[in-house]
């Protein structure tokens, strides 16, 4: 009886500290997402206050009048498999279409061929923007790392 009540004693506390290594790992898989979807989206919203003159159009800047809100909202609602379906793109890119500004022209007050802001985006540069926001969120590291490329570990995770 004193072998075996040992043995449970012993099983018992190596399921506590199962437990106790699954929850800290729970924690901190919760914090790194919280972590990285704060830092995804700090500022992204944020437009530039001045207009932009016709030398400071460069490519960064430009990508900085895509109203992406659309795209960041459904990223953030599927972070645990942020990858759209084409018909999910297509919706995705003319709802962002919807929300397009003035023409970049109007915005620089005089005229310009480069036709970027109050351009329509296509389904095409819909996943490239998705294909950029995974790899600067650094999403599929966390996948490997916290998620072990499972997408059910992710939703669960999530």
């Amino acid at each position: 009886i004193g072998e075996t009540t040992s043995r449970i004693k012993l099983v018992a506390e190596t399921f506590h500290k199962l437990e106790s290594n699954v929850l800290d790992l729970d924690k901190s898989c919760s914090n790194r997402t919280k972590q990285i979807l704060r830092s995804n989206t700090e500022g992204s919203d944020k437009r530039k206050e001045t207009p932009l003159k016709s030398d400071e159009t460069s490519e960064g800047s430009l990508s900085e009048l895509l109203n992406a809100k659309v795209l960041r909202r459904w990223m953030l609602d599927n972070i645990a498999f942020p990858y759209p379906t084409r018909e999910e793109k297509e919706e995705l890119a003319r709802h962002t279409n919807l929300q397009l500004g003035p023409p970049l022209s109007m915005s620089l007050g005089e005229s310009t061929n480069i036709g970027l802001s109050g351009t329509p985006i296509t389904s095409d540069q819909c996943a490239l923007w998705f294909t950029n926001g995974r790899r600067r969120s650094r999403w599929q590291e966390f996948n490997r790392t916290y998620g072990l490329n499972l997408r059910g570990r992710m939703e669960h995770i999530v």
